[in-house]
């Protein structure tokens, strides 16, 4: 079964959690599918951050840059 419909969420009321998607991330989490584990995150990077390497997920990334930006 799909995650239930939410309407609305007040993610300012959310609170931001550390690193468990990538080292000095920050997250919230908008949602969680209990049965697969699927979920919609909102991860803050802080300026400069950067990675070494090449980089794989198991999972669709977007992102959608609000301020500064991105290379």
């Amino acid at each position: 079964m799909a995650r239930e419909w939410v309407e609305f969420i007040q993610s300012q009321d959310l609170p931001w959690e550390q690193g468990f998607v990538r080292e000095n991330i920050e997250i919230k989490t908008l949602s969680i599918d209990d049965e697969t584990g699927a979920s919609s995150l909102l991860l803050r990077y802080p300026p400069g951050w950067s990675t070494e390497g090449v980089h794989h997920l198991l999972v669709d990334e977007e992102f959608l840059v609000l301020d500064g930006d991105l290379k």
